[in-house]
């Protein structure tokens, strides 16, 4: 097992545990086993299951996943959710006011660099100056493997870097005992050194490494993926390379946006998920749409802090009841309802509840108002994750319940007559009768869905954003017509024109609770300025906040043991 306490002395120094040993690089089996860790950083959060031998010391292994760290960051300070639970850093996080000892960033900071460590330790073993005793074959495929290392570490440097803007750096060229340094001391220069790394790490495997669009086994990265980030990195450079708080308005990058958004979607390899509500149910890991996600299961991936935590942050006993026959259910029922966050309400706000297929929420009033700690009093909670199969969720379904609340039996009188007897809410009140479990797990309590990291309907709005803000080589019928298709999944009109306030919302509509809103929102300079939320900087109303709020600080136990560090500014002691 390895304690890892913080990034720290020696960001170089890695964990050797009997999946990562140097006898492991044996053989093309060991490798795979080696790539296995380096993707299950990812999803995992320790060597035995959801808990008991963490991967990170100092904190709830169930709080220090990434999904769970990455979400959190990029989600609770923004319109898109409130958590009332009061953890120490949570507050900090609703309101925009955390600090560098805030435990949820300092998480996230560290997952991002132990994967970094995992996929340095196995590019050095895969180097191809090791693999002299390896057949051809064998080199070729530990080849790809190391592309794949290579892209998850860019993609994990791109998190610290939109996070973080300037956090230390080392790579595999680099030798043992190392002190790492940031990329400049000045936060500005180092964020924007820092993206030129990771833009030519990207633009390598965008045509080299990889294994073409789509050909890749389930859940590994191929081309598409590097296409796609570079898309969102792009889209977001004027962010990157600017002073934090000011961003800039280089349209090259718009341009270079619009060529790499355009690669996955005229691939031909992606398409559009039929119905919204499907797209983040416990079967959807082969989802048309997905270029990229992390792949959760109820027996062989159990963790707290994967789409298991997004259900049961948003879900509570009282909802299941109250609103039975909107959200059908959870899909959990050991260790369930955990009550944890709603959605503030000028997000709510955003939607034509009445007839947007996404308006998946359900609660009391539109706004959480002075109820910041009674979940069920007041304001929306979403219910766009739940571990039940799509097979249980028709589109149209009349779900009527009887005097019992439950949904009438097929046939009977006052029955739902759109669905059959073996789809719909029918189905889903013979496994609630016969208490069968919705997923893998039998006992209910971890949840299979796949947490979508890339997909196609966000290359659609980076496609049209950057054609907007003055981005060269795209065509704007044809990004019309894209986001027309994400108007018809979704039950709306055509649009015939867009606008930077009508991305900015749908970003809102088709994205949200996927990790991005908090990045999109200092894009538009909307973030720490602008039009406010409620409970924005711990005032009702919402207000506005200080802009190096822009950015998270380098944790502080970091920036005390290592002196090559600097802090971000307006975050020093």
């Amino acid at each position: 097992m390895f304690i890892f306490t913080s990034c720290l002395n020696d960001l170089d120094r890695f964990p050797i545990n009997d999946i990562t040993g140097d006898d492991v690089y044996t053989d093309v089996m060991g490798f795979r086993m080696a790539l296995a860790r380096v993707y299950g950083t990812l999803t995992l959060t320790g060597q035995q299951g959801p808990a008991g031998q963490s991967d990170i010391a100092g904190m709830d292994e169930g709080f220090s996943g990434f999904t769970r760290t990455f979400w959190n960051v990029q989600t609770l300070p923004t319109d898109e959710a409130f958590d009332n639970w009061g953890d120490d850093g949570l507050p900090a996080l609703n309101s925009i006011e955390f600090d560098a000892t805030n435990p949820f960033s300092g998480a996230l900071y560290n997952r991002s660099i132990l994967n970094i460590l995992f996929a340095n330790h196995f590019m050095r073993q895969s180097d191809p100056s090791n693999l002299g005793g390896f057949s051809d074959a064998d080199r070729a495929e530990i080849a790809v493997m190391r592309a794949e290392a290579r892209f998850i570490r860019a993609f994990q440097y791109w998190v610290l870097m939109d996070v973080f803007a300037n956090p230390p750096f080392i790579d595999e060229t680099m030798p043992f005992g190392t002190i790492p340094s940031q990329k400049h001391e000045d936060a500005n220069t180092g964020r924007a050194m820092l993206f030129s790394w990771i833009e030519s790490e990207l633009l390598y495997l965008a045509d080299n490494g990889l294994r073409p669009a789509g050909t890749n086994e389930r859940g590994r990265v191929c081309q598409a993926a590097a296409w796609a980030l570079l898309a969102r990195i792009y889209l977001n450079a004027n962010v990157y390379t600017s002073p934090v708080g000011n961003p800039g308005n280089n349209t090259q990058f718009y341009t270079s946006a619009i060529e790499f958004a355009n690669r996955v979607i005229s691939s031909g390899v992606f398409s559009l998920h039929s119905n919204y509500e499907h797209l983040f149910l416990n079967d959807n890991q082969d989802s048309p749409e997905m270029i990229w996600g992390l792949f959760f299961h109820g027996v062989h991936a159990r963790t707290f802090s994967g789409v298991t935590f997004l259900i049961n942050v948003a879900s509570n006993s009282e909802h299941q009841v109250n609103h039975r026959a909107e959200l059908l259910h959870y899909g959990m029922f050991l260790n369930a309802n955990w009550a944890g966050s709603r959605v503030r309400g000028q997000f709510v706000n955003l939607f034509d509840r009445d007839n947007d297929r996404r308006f998946l929420f359900v609660g009391p009033s539109t706004s959480i108002g002075a109820n910041t700690d009674n979940f069920a009093l007041s304001g929306m909670a979403t219910f766009k994750f739940r571990n039940i199969p799509s097979r249980m969720v028709v589109q149209g379904c009349e779900r009527t319940l009887d005097t019992t609340g439950s949904f009438y039996a097929h046939g009977t009188p006052g029955a739902c007559t759109v669905c059959g007897p073996n789809e719909g809410c029918f189905l889903f009140q013979r496994y609630m009768d016969e208490e069968r479990p919705f997923g893998n797990d039998p006992q209910r309590e971890f949840a299979d869905n796949t947490f979508p990291l890339f997909r196609l309907a966000e290359m659609f709005l980076i496609y049209a954003e950057a054609i907007e803000r003055g981005g060269s080589g795209g065509n704007r019928g044809a990004a019309i017509a894209n986001l027309n298709e994400l108007q018809a999944r979704a039950g709306l009109p055509n649009i015939s024109n867009f606008d930077l306030n009508w991305i900015i919302d749908e970003r809102g509509r088709e994205l949200f609770w996927e990790g991005h809103r908090r990045t999109d929102l200092v894009r538009f300079n909307r973030f720490t300025s602008g039009p406010s939320w409620e409970w924005r900087g711990g005032i009702p109303a919402g207000t506005t906040v200080l802009s190096h709020f822009n950015i998270y600080p380098i944790p502080f136990n970091d920036i005390m043991a290592n002196q090559n560090l600097r802090q971000n500014p307006g975050f020093e002691l």
